[in-house]
């Protein structure tokens, strides 16, 4: 179940990150008609999933989101703004390695971008 929240997060914010590209995805196989091990995030019972609490999360109409590019391995912050109005943001960006160094030291930033708007705030390498 958390491998599953992992993937649909991937694809939601992958597909969210690509607009204009993309304007929207669908959510597909919300719940299950009877008891089964499936992609469905409510089990038949009525009962979330583990990945369900994720992916109620993913489709807020303001959020930043971090996109991966196998193609290249690197990395692409965004602010997604889907709402009706402007939407300010602050961002704080520290890359640390897995054994805890400090790759790229903390840069933090403030930006307010339009309504139905996608915004790349940086790009790593």
């Amino acid at each position: 179940q958390i491998m599953q929240a992992h993937a649909l997060t991937v694809a939601i914010n992958s597909l969210r990150g690509g607009k204009p590209t993309c304007m929207g995805s669908l959510y597909w196989q919300i719940n299950d008609v009877w008891p089964v091990s499936s992609w469905a995030t409510v089990d038949y019972y009525g009962m979330y999933k583990a990945a369900h609490y994720t992916i109620r999360n993913l489709y807020w109409p303001v959020q930043a989101i971090l996109r991966h590019n196998p193609a290249n391995n690197s990395y692409t912050v965004c602010a997604i703004n889907d709402g009706v109005g402007f939407a300010t943001f602050e961002f704080s960006i520290r890359i640390i390695g897995v054994d805890g160094t400090v790759i790229k030291p903390r840069e933090t930033s403030g930006l307010t971008i339009a309504a139905n708007t996608n915004y790349v705030v940086k790009t790593i390498q």
